[in-house]
């Protein structure tokens, strides 16, 4: 028997590994134009997943860069380097269409101020330094009302050092006075808080959620054209290769294709790093110097890439014997077991069932393993169940039109390669509606309806002392247009003893009347808000300061009027007031005190309304706040939520990019396999419109039994999780429901891009044979 080409002679049994792999590889680029063909799609396929996996692995660099600058802008220390003059500075917060500005008001003290990061120099009294991106924002043709907001002079933009990215809003003002801190030093480390358990379970979550399917379509994208590749091993197998030597060889070719799948990634990423700071979604921008991937990431990546395209393609064959006279496959698909395909997703729920225990110390506050390999194990439920309940819907019989027929037809014959194929929109649509789940969880405790406004109100708050400047906001917010009402309190803290203290509204009876059902109103009377603590009669003390936690604060002693009445409130304006009471109750001494609340209507129709009336209080700098529907600026956990909730659904649009172009990769391959049966049922007379919903078809059934499986593992994501982490499970039903049809639209637009493969088919040039 004649040695395999590339083998020693003397028998194909002592072939070194290392030459079966080079003859795979050889083989790969040697197989004319439908091999080149086929190497092409896997190693796109491959390329697009190690693109993604190299932009996860700057996540890190990236997020510890931006948040180094972060402390930076925002930590300042009074004690300048020797020749430095300390700088007078307040933060505050601004908004604008939805978009967060953060203000910070600089006054130089003489001598050589301590400059920010970023700024070359200090602005004076009327002039501003703005970051490029509010720059572009105030000289376009839509910042009409931020340059009315802030009309001072601008003398420079900020630089890469002093921006948390290129998207941030950011500007220094100048002003004749700041008060606040003193900063000599910028750019301390800061102490930040350790994330909560539910944001935490999110990150997790949503980082193993948008990464597990990648290399469910690497593996996916190394397995392209089985069928074509085991017609090559047979021919190999007669000419005396033995069965180990052609599983060699086929992790060859896989190898080849991972190896160039690679250095397309590779490619790719270095080409679109410099792009990316032009990128905008959901308002996350990065520079691109900071998207760096750590080292050994990328030798992981380079490791486990094309260990997994070879692995996928050895576990390809483990049902396949490849003999001189034929594969063995081809006769017909072989029948697949259910108990080991199980044993994946049983695993997963075990340990995040392990997670429901209580916690019996506080090591036990972030079970990164045990939560990581239950959301994995779970996940990985979908790629091993799916084959063989496709293969059982399959077998099902039905009354099948000639397109669903041929469909079905080509289905049973393989039904390993489309599961493959929609597994990893499976795995993608079950971390989806998990993901959903919890973001909707999170969104319930840190989102803007914990504390929003509902549209159509807004408020202003203003701090005692400017009586002047508050006369005049009062004067002007009525005339702004698209303001319906406007209504001025003050408020104070009432101390009702036990460390408790709830908020007091004083003001007119129009005043009172936006918030709260009043029966009558006089000046003299007072009213309680149901629900709230304080009794009438009752004696507390008054503060003119805002409500604290600190302890029991020095007041001026009041009594609560035995004919309070309890009345309900009117809407969201008053969720903080308890006590309202006229002008005429209020003790002579604190009567002045308090800061001034503006509570507003507005035509909610009007976009711009709320805009206007941040302008018309920007006068006020630091010494106001404007909070209406859809505020946008937080900080703390709701920070935090808001900064992991863009991250997430923004990496998620890639992932599901990449879910539809492995999908349409692997559409595109099954029809450039079938072009010689399509070919042959056009030339006999079927019409190509069938053949076109044949091949939807083949598409539509696979994804209908993957979205069915992944709504089922999604919605036990959701409930598992939650509950791990100290929150009532909750399903986001909305959202099964969005992402299911998603799923099912993707179908419609792979078919039809998909259909001018079809056409090229079905060519009777299609009929020749290479």
């Amino acid at each position: 028997m004649t040695a395999p080409p590339g083998g020693p002679p003397g028998g194909a049994g002592r072939w070194p590994p290392v030459a079966d792999f080079l003859l795979g590889a050889r083989l790969a680029m040697q197989a004319g134009r439908a091999g080149w063909a086929r190497l092409a799609l896997s190693v796109v396929g491959i390329g697009a997943g190690v693109l993604v996996l190299l932009y996860a692995a700057s996540a890190q660099h990236a997020f510890r860069a931006s948040q180094a600058r972060a402390d930076g802008l925002t930590t300042v220390s009074s004690t300048a380097p020797p020749g430095v003059t300390p700088v007078d500075v307040r933060f505050s917060n601004d908004e604008f269409r939805g978009q967060s500005i953060i203000v910070i008001y600089v006054h130089g003290t003489g001598g050589v101020p301590a400059l920010p990061p970023g700024v070359s120099r200090l602005p004076a009294n009327g002039e501003a330094v703005v970051s490029p991106a509010l720059g572009r924002l105030m000289s376009g043709s839509d910042g009409e009302l931020l340059r009315q907001r802030y009309p001072q002079t601008v003398i420079g933009r900020i630089g890469h050092a002093g921006l948390i990215g290129p998207a941030d809003q950011r500007i220094y003002l100048g002003v004749r006075e700041a008060g606040g801190d003193k900063a000599g030093t910028w750019g301390l480390a800061a102490a930040h808080d350790p994330v909560p358990p539910l944001l935490w379970a999110l990150l997790v979550v949503g980082i193993v959620v948008l990464l597990f399917p990648v290399f469910v379509f690497v593996a996916a994208s190394a397995r392209l054209a089985d069928a074509e590749r085991d017609r090559r091993l047979g021919t190999l197998r007669l000419i005396g290769a033995s069965a180990a030597q052609v599983r060699r060889v086929a992790a060859g070719e896989s190898l080849l294709a991972a190896g160039l799948g690679l250095l397309l990634g590779g490619g790719l990423f270095l080409l679109t790093r410099p792009l990316i700071e032009g990128l905008t979604v959901l308002q996350l921008a990065v520079f691109s110097d900071d998207v760096v991937p750590a080292r050994p990431l990328v030798a992981l990546i380079v490791v486990a890439v094309p260990l997994l395209a070879a692995g996928s393609a050895l576990f390809a064959l483990r049902h396949t014997v490849i003999e001189p006279l034929g594969v063995v496959r081809q006769a017909g698909p072989p029948r697949r077991r259910l108990w080991w395909r199980l044993l994946p997703a049983a695993t997963g729920v075990a340990l995040l069932l392990y997670l429901l225990r209580p916690a019996t110390d506080a090591r036990r506050d972030r079970p990164v393993t045990a939560l990581v390999l239950g959301v994995v194990l779970l996940l990985l439920g979908i790629p091993t169940v799916l084959p063989w309940l496709l293969q059982r819907v399959l077998r099902r019989p039905r009354n099948e039109t000639l397109a669903l027929q041929l469909a079905t037809r080509r289905l049973l014959l393989d039904s390993g390669t489309p599961a493959r194929v929609v597994s990893g929109i499976g795995v993608v649509l079950a971390g989806a509606i998990g993901l959903s789940s919890l973001l909707a969880a999170a969104a319930a405790r840190y989102g803007p309806t914990a504390g929003g406004l509902p549209p159509g109100q807004a408020t202003v708050s203003v701090d005692a002392g400017l009586p002047t400047a508050t006369d005049r906001l009062a004067a002007a917010l009525p005339t702004v247009p698209g303001v319906t009402s406007s209504h001025r309190t003050r408020a104070l803290t009432v101390d009702i003893g036990q460390n408790q203290m709830v908020e007091l509204r004083a003001g007119d009876c129009s005043a009172l009347s936006a918030l709260a059902v009043l029966p009558s109103c006089v000046d003299g009377q007072a009213f309680l808000l149901a629900g709230s603590p304080v009794a009438a009669g009752q004696r507390v003390r008054i503060n003119p300061d805002q409500v604290t936690t600190d302890g029991p604060a020095a007041g001026v002693p009041w009594t609560v009027p035995a004919a309070a009445r309890t009345v309900r409130s009117s809407g969201d304006l008053a969720r903080l007031a308890m006590v309202l009471v006229t002008p005429k109750l209020l003790p002579p001494s604190v009567a002045p005190l308090g800061r001034s609340e503006f509570d507003i209507r507005y035509n909610p129709a009007d976009r711009d309304a709320v805009e206007r009336i941040r302008t018309a209080a920007a006068p006020l700098a630091w010494r106001s706040y404007v909070a209406a529907a859809g505020s946008v600026y937080v900080v703390g956990d709701d920070h935090t939520y808001r900064t992991i909730r863009r991250g997430l659904l923004a990496s998620a649009l890639f992932t599901l990019a990449l879910a539809g172009a492995t999908l349409l990769v692997g559409a595109v391959d099954q029809v450039r396999q079938r072009r010689w049966p399509l070919a042959a049922l056009a030339a006999s007379g079927v019409p190509r419109s069938t053949l076109a919903r044949s091949v939807l078809w083949q598409n539509a059934i696979p994804v209908a039994v993957a979205v069915l499986v992944a709504d089922v593992t999604g919605v036990a994501l959701a409930d598992l999780v939650l509950p791990a982490v100290g929150v009532d499970a909750m399903v986001d039903w909305r959202g099964v429901g969005i992402y299911s049809t998603a799923a099912v639209a993707v179908v419609g637009v792979v078919t039809a891009l998909t259909l001018p493969a079809v056409r090229q088919a079905t060519r009777p040039t299609a009929l020749r044979s290479e």
